[in-house]
């Protein structure tokens, strides 16, 4: 998928979502057939998972760029930190979101069988990287389940400062993010996981096992 047509169907879908969006708005932008689209991919499922694809392929360089700084060796406090800091910009900052972001956003809402392939491309690998932080963290102490949860109590206080912007807004704390607003939240963020995480961290020290 290349071009227009793909560069159309990826603002389509990521504006409207999977369901919303339809072949003759994708083609009247790409200036395309629509019977030509249907030839080639057969159906809107099959469509709309080769423009998926397209879009991490296209923003791949982000994706590497946003694991690398994630494997750099550091502390994993420090790790933790980046993790929030790159989230939070990437969600709430003054450039738009990605096609990525918008469709992952639907997808979060109205999941698509190309939810499996986002998540095994986009999501796991991320996911596996916060696992290892929180591992270091907590020793070796922490069960899996342990790690999960904290994984993704970390990651769920950066997403809700996107996908509930507006009623965050209309309870008065954040009606905008300008550079210092987003500073000041993964700061809080951060701060909120890593005392959160020495805490169970010292939990887990201090537990004794009945013989």
């Amino acid at each position: 998928m290349r071009g227009l047509a793909a560069h159309a169907a990826a603002e389509v879908f990521a504006q409207n979502g999977y369901r919303n969006a339809t072949f003759r708005e994708i083609c009247q932008r790409a200036q395309a057939n629509i019977a030509a689209v249907n030839y080639h991919f057969g159906d809107k499922e099959r469509f709309y998972s080769a423009v998926v694809e397209h879009v991490i392929e296209q923003e791949g360089d982000v994706l590497r760029e946003f694991q690398s700084r994630m494997e750099t060796p550091a502390p994993p406090e420090e790790r933790l930190r980046t993790f929030v800091h790159l989230a939070l910009n990437s969600l709430l900052g003054a450039s738009p979101p990605t096609r990525l972001i918008r469709l992952m956003a639907h997808e979060m809402m109205e999941p698509t069988p190309a939810l499996d392939f986002m998540v095994e491309r986009v999501v796991q690998p991320t996911h596996q990287n916060m696992r290892e932080i929180v591992r270091e963290i907590l020793g070796e102490k922490a069960d899996e389940r342990m790690i999960a949860d904290c994984a993704h109590s970390i990651t769920g206080q950066c997403f809700i400062f996107h996908h509930a912007r507006a009623v965050i807004a209309r309870l008065g704390t954040y009606p905008a993010h300008d550079p210092a607003t987003i500073e000041h939240l993964a700061e809080h963020v951060a701060q909120f996981s890593l005392e959160a995480l020495h805490s169970i961290r010292e939990g887990l020290r201090g537990f004794a096992v009945t013989p």
